[in-house]
């Protein structure tokens, strides 16, 4: 009769370490130029790199088999930059508009101009559209995107072609306003 041989803590430690170390270097960059292009801040993108990996340890540790870790982490990384976002809404601060304001730009109007372009364009997008457009300005290939969002490269495609035909339309109607 066979024995099944266990797997020594040591070795399997060491095997966990080598694979996440992998992880790391295969998408930490690409996580974190993703963080950064929602958040625009080195911090919150770092910080989201670093939670994406330490729940990607739990739960491996736990027992758990993740099939497609680079996708794993992208959506751990995302729903903790959301849910961090969720969280700084209800924080009701009094000072912002006052801070808005105090900037020593150029045109401070202008400049407050564009801010509410980029955030009406962005309204106008529907999610799954900024959440591509997000995915490949962080460096995604259309491959890579599709992947992430669960379609089919020509769904990016499409929704890539439709969010730069508004993004284009609305640009055109403000060109007052752009650099």
């Amino acid at each position: 009769m066979a024995r099944m041989k266990e797997t020594d803590p040591i070795d399997e430690a060491c095997r966990q370490r080598r694979e996440l170390a992998e992880l790391y270097e295969k998408h930490s960059a690409t996580i974190y130029r993703y963080a950064f292009a929602m958040t625009h801040s080195a911090d919150k993108a770092a910080e989201a790199v670093q939670e994406a990996f330490v729940r990607y340890l739990q739960w491996r540790q736990s027992g758990n088999v993740v099939m497609n870790p680079g996708s794993w982490l992208y959506r751990v990384a995302r729903n903790y930059l959301l849910d961090s976002a969720k969280q700084e809404r209800k924080k009701v601060d009094m000072n912002a508009p006052e801070a808005a304001l105090v900037q020593t730009a150029e045109s401070p109007e202008r400049r407050l101009c564009q801010a509410d372009l980029v955030e009406h364009v962005k309204s106008r997008l529907s999610p799954r559209e900024l959440e591509c457009v997000r995915l490949r300005a962080a460096g995604l290939r259309y491959q890579e995107v599709a992947d992430r969002m669960g379609v089919q490269p020509s769904t990016i495609s499409g929704m890539l072609g439709r969010a730069m035909e508004k993004t284009r339309k609305l640009a055109n109607r403000h060109r007052d306003i752009l650099p």
